[in-house]
């Protein structure tokens, strides 16, 4: 048994039995936490909600699509793509904080002038 956020855990085992006990103890929940994704680091789960109005589902997915986007969720499938080695995980790495303090510096020029 493993305690995690205030919840029994018993790995291998249904959460379906579970949800009324985990609720007659008082103890509320979400039920993505009791299907985690173990994968994610600190088994945290990210998920993007849109709501559709109007029945408008070209808007939402559009929405969802910038939600994704700047969420960085494209980017790291892209990633995930291929095996990166180490050493080049690094440079990668390197080279975007340049990048990133490169422009922070360009946007504090123009907003002070100098």
């Amino acid at each position: 048994m493993y305690k995690i956020w205030g919840l029994d855990k018993f790995w291998g085992c249904s959460s379906v039995g579970r949800a009324p006990a985990l609720q007659a103890g008082g103890r509320q929940f979400e039920s993505d936490q009791l299907h985690q994704n173990k994968g994610v680091k600190g088994g945290e789960v990210h998920m993007v909600k849109v709501l559709v109005r109007d029945n408008n589902v070209e808007q939402a997915l559009r929405v969802a699509k910038r939600k994704s986007q700047k969420e960085g969720l494209y980017r790291e499938m892209k990633e995930r793509q291929r095996y990166e080695k180490p050493t080049t995980k690094r440079k990668r790495m390197k080279e975007e904080a340049v990048r990133n303090e490169k422009k922070r510096q360009s946007k504090q020029r123009m907003v002070f002038g100098f």
